[in-house]
Order: structure tokens, then C-alpha cells, then sequence
């Protein structure tokens, strides 16, 4: 067999500096197209808050101006829109703790110097916000949407989950999550196990393409972004994600669809907006979640903005973007949509399942007594 030759030095270190130079152009290009909106202190409204949205609401409305009269903050809908994570207030240190990154309000077990120490070497993720621009490009999100109809017309159960506090419409949530469990499990919306026969297959086998086309196209997104943006976030999701397969690797690669790597582990998908001011209180406090909108083929739908009194307005929001947010601390709503062919899913971490595989069983029954916080900072 005949070697073949080696290419010279010289091209290799000319390849090498162009493909430098581009990457140092592309960061150039990206750093024009962001734009920066500060605040002073971070919102500590409901940094220890129980778990009542109309409570949230009640103090959103005494607080902030009404939705209709907040301003729009990016200038325009082609920035990547960024809302650093700032200090807190002085006097507010005290109801998030003394760690970097995590702290119990209450002493429970499992919560080693060890680990602690560890969430202070990987950092705090340093953003309250982010919109995105086009992560997900037009045929894909066909492709997305035109999944999520045969998902429906396959007639699942309804949702199990009504969340009458943040919508009309509810959404189904596929994945898994642990709330008060012992241990992580799937969601029932994913079962589907009150239908039988032929139905049942049908709708398993329609959610599973929906949720492959996620794995296919939204994933690597939340990946990259994550990657560029909040690497914290990825270190400290690993060992939970090892939690995970360790409790539910059998069922995991008997349905892989549901499975998304560990970059989060459970989706809400509806059609519409959630309209309703609220916060996602099984959401992780230092952690950012992920909001993706896809369009339905040939749709026409407008508003939807992305509303946030506490960041002081309303954040355009289009079909193929993203938002990732603090959906735990920041009281947030989906502004009213016109028209049809608007689906949002909602990339999350369930926090019974962060908190319990980083710092072990809660102390008490889990009724609320000695509920938990992860700190902002």
C-alpha cells in the first residue's frame, strides 16, 4: 500500500492561524450583536418565598407597573439580549447564605463541606437572562411543530398537571423529575399508563418522535449555549445526571427519547403562552432554564412577549429564539398571543431532583416546614 504523503509544515500552521483568525472574527462579530442591559442589585422578592403564585401575583401587581405599561428593553429583535447576574442588595446577603453558589436555609442531611465547597469552585452561573436568536432555523421547527400535531391527534390522556395559576392551557411535561420522592421518576405525562391497546402505542410512539426531534435539534442548542454562556451550569448538573442513570438507566434506554443528556431532564410543551405572572417554584433557583418557541408551518401568530416586571419589562420573542432565565426567582408571564401555531417548550431541572442528588434526602416529610433555597450568588 502506497504511504501517503505528508502535507507540509508550513500549510498546517497557515491552516492552523486562518482558522484561529475566523474564530477570533466570529467572537468580534458575536460581541456586536449582544446587548447589555444592567441592574443594580439582584431581585430578592422571592429568593424565600412559599410556594403560592397568587401571592406572586398579588405582589408583582403591588410593586410593578401593569404589563401593559412595561417598556420594551431590547433595541432590537436581531441582539442577543443579555441580563448579567448582579450583586445583591446590602441586607439581602443573609436570606441567601454565606456560599458562592448554594446554601440551606435550613441544616439538612447530606449537605457535606465537602460538596458545598465544591459549588463554590464551580461559581455561580452569572446571568438572570438571555434571549437567544435563531438557534432553531425554520424547517426544523416545521419539522417540531408538525410532530406536536401528530402527538395531539394521536388523543394522549390530559395533562396531569393543570397549573391553573400560570395558564389557561395547560402544557404536558415529559421527562423526569422527583418533587418529593425518595428517588427520580418518569412523569406521567410520559407513561401515559391509564391508556391501553393500540391508543396507547400510537400516542407513546408519536411523543417519542416529538421528543427525538428535541433530542435532534434542541438539545445541541441548549448545549452550545450553555457551553458559551453558563459552563457552571453543565458541571454542576453532572453528578445529577449520574444520580439519574443510576436509578432509571434501564427505562432511559428503553425509551431514549427521554433522555436529554443531562443538560436538563424534564420539558413542558404547549401551544399558546402562559399568561399568568408566576414563578416555576419546582425550578432550581441558580440554575437558568431554557424557553425555546417554535412555529407551525405557515402560521401568523403575533405578541407572546416574554414579560418580567422584576427586570423592569417585556422581551420580544419569535419563532426559531430562546430565553434562558431564572425561572425560580424571576416572576415571569407570557404575553396574550393572536392567532394559532405558537408552541413553547420549556427546558427544565426539577429542583427535588437537583437538591436531593447533590445533598441528600430532605429532613422532614417534605409538607414545606423546612423547604429548601438555592442561593442566587
Amino acid at each position: 500500500m502506497t504511504k501517503r504523503p505528508r502535507r507540509p509544515k508550513g500549510r498546517s500552521e497557515e491552516v492552523k492561524t486562518k482558522r484561529k483568525l475566523n474564530h477570533i472574527a466570529h467572537l468580534a462579530k458575536m460581541e456586536a450583536r449582544r446587548e447589555y442591559h444592567y441592574l443594580k442589585h439582584c431581585p430578592s422578592e422571592f429568593l424565600v418565598f412559599k410556594n403560592n403564585n397568587e401571592d406572586v401575583q398579588s405582589k408583582i401587581a403591588q410593586n410593578y407597573p401593569p404589563v401593559d405599561d412595561l417598556p420594551v428593553l431590547p433595541s432590537s429583535d436581531e441582539s442577543i439580549f443579555i441580563i448579567p447576574l448582579p450583586p445583591l442588595a446590602p441586607g439581602d446577603e443573609q436570606l441567601a447564605g454565606t456560599s458562592m453558589m448554594a446554601r440551606y436555609i435550613m441544616d439538612r442531611p447530606g449537605m457535606t463541606a465537602e460538596v458545598n465547597q465544591w459549588l463554590e469552585d464551580v461559581g455561580a452561573v452569572p446571568l438572570l437572562l438571555v434571549r437567544f436568536i435563531r438557534l432553531v432555523d425554520d424547517e426544523h421547527q416545521y419539522q417540531i411543530v408538525d410532530a406536536w400535531d401528530r402527538f395531539i391527534a394521536a388523543r394522549p390522556s390530559p395533562p396531569k398537571s393543570k397549573q391553573e395559576n400560570r395558564t389557561r392551557f395547560p402544557g404536558y411535561h415529559f421527562g423526569i423529575w422527583q418533587h418529593y420522592a425518595l428517588l427520580p421518576f418518569i412523569t406521567l405525562d410520559s407513561l401515559q399508563s391509564d391508556l391501553k391497546g393500540d391508543r396507547y402505542l400510537l400516542v407513546i410512539q408519536r411523543m417519542d418522535e416529538f421528543l427525538s426531534l428535541v433530542n435532534k435539534y434542541i438539545v445541541p442548542a441548549v448545549q452550545r449555549m450553555l457551553q458559551w454562556y453558563a459552563p457552571q451550569q453543565i458541571q454542576i448538573l453532572e453528578p445529577v445526571y449520574e444520580k439519574v442513570l443510576e436509578t432509571l438507566g434501564p427505562q432511559l434506554r428503553e425509551r431514549p427519547a427521554l433522555n436529554f443528556g443531562g443538560l436538563f431532564f424534564a420539558i413542558a410543551a404547549k401551544e399558546g403562552s402562559s399568561e399568568r405572572i408566576h414563578l416555576d417554584f419546582f425550578d432550581v433557583h441558580g440554575l437558568v432554564t431554557f424557553i425555546f418557541i417554535v412555529s407551525r408551518r405557515g402560521s401568523t401568530w403575533s405578541g407572546g412577549d416574554f414579560v418580567a416586571p422584576q427586570l423592569g419589562g417585556r422581551i420580544p420573542f419569535k419563532g426559531g429564539q430562546a430565553i434562558a432565565v431564572r425561572t425560580r426567582s424571576i416572576a415571569h408571564a407570557g404575553a396574550e398571543v393572536t392567532g394559532l401555531g405558537r408552541i413553547v417548550i420549556t427546558c427544565f431541572c426539577n429542583s427535588g431532583l437537583v437538591e436531593r442528588a447533590l445533598f441528600g434526602p430532605p429532613r422532614d416529610d417534605g409538607k414545606g416546614k423546612d423547604y429548601v433555597v438555592l442561593d442566587l450568588q
